[in-house]
């Protein structure tokens, strides 16, 4: 099957107390690749929430831990169709399952009846891969006219007379790429990444979720990053960070909102561009992530 959709619809459970449908979520199969869309609806999960997918098998449901999710009310993810934990199809895939047993979300494929049951699932444990995935490259994605995916922000004229003490040298960044591309133990620095892809367009090549901890992994010259009080205040409200990179450029991105105040605070801590994770014209209100260049 060359292309595969379902929709899952959430319960949320509370020590063992159904509370209410809290969202979906969307998997589909297209182009060789899996994609998990996760929407969710005025949920409150404590801390960073465990994502798995879910399979049956001989009669029993088992688990497979594909990521994390704080307070974000979208998640995506995505990989090749092949690459899936457990070596699973797409097509055998009939649940999901976010959180810890106390608190978590929930749900089955419409071919199933019943309740999926924190007590009812087996987690199986992700092994360790010897090498990373070859993951072809994608053709370059063409926004529409008057739509960009990726919208530069102004800088008001307040700001721009304004300097960060920790990023004045911004003429560092020049050969960020290069940096990278140099430094011994990437791939390594890599594969001990989650893969995931937050946009609706195929604009980014690849997307990892990171931590502020994860810039030790980096060349010197970026471990300030880890003390950007921008960044920081982002990652502890959704819990992650992403590492991006398109048309031969690395990225860090800080996930937020598009609102004036975000904005302000984001173009003084350097990271001036916004790409919204939805593919439309941006506005105000949009979820998405602020970026910057390595």
């Amino acid at each position: 099957m060359n292309y595969m959709r379902k929709v899952i619809y959430l319960k949320k459970w509370e020590n063992k107390i159904l509370i209410s449908g809290q969202g979906f979520a969307r998997l589909e199969k297209k182009k060789g690749y899996f994609i998990l869309h996760v929407s969710l609806q005025n949920v409150v999960l404590p801390g960073e929430n465990p994502i798995y997918i879910v399979y049956e098998k001989e009669g029993s449901f088992y688990a497979s831990l594909i990521g994390t999710t704080g307070l974000a009310d979208q998640w995506d993810y995505r990989c090749l169709s092949g690459e899936l934990p457990e070596g699973l199809q797409a097509e055998q895939i009939c649940g999901i399952l976010i959180g810890e047993e106390k608190h978590y979300l929930s749900g089955l494929c419409q071919e199933h009846t019943g309740d999926l049951l924190y007590e009812n699932v087996t987690f199986v444990q992700r092994e360790e891969t010897d090498s990373e995935p070859q993951i072809p490259p994608e053709p370059e994605m063409k926004s529409e006219q008057g739509t960009p995916s990726e919208q530069e922000v102004p800088t008001e004229p307040e700001v721009a007379e304004e300097k960060d003490p920790v990023h004045a040298g911004e003429d560092d960044t020049m050969h960020a790429e290069a940096a990278v591309e140099r430094q011994p133990g990437h791939d390594s620095f890599l594969e001990g990444l989650t893969e995931m892809y937050p946009f609706e367009d195929d604009e980014i090549e690849w997307c990892y979720q990171i931590r502020p901890e994860d810039f030790n992994q980096f060349p010197m010259e970026y471990w300030h990053y880890a003390k950007n009080s921008f960044l920081l205040q982002g990652f502890y409200n959704y819990r992650h960070l992403v590492y991006a990179h398109t048309k031969g450029k690395n990225y860090i991105g800080v996930p937020g909102q598009f609102i004036r105040k975000e904005q302000y605070l984001a173009v003084r801590f350097g990271f001036q561009k916004f790409k919204q994770v939805r593919k439309k014209s941006l506005s105000m209100g949009d979820y998405g992530y602020w970026m910057r260049e390595l």
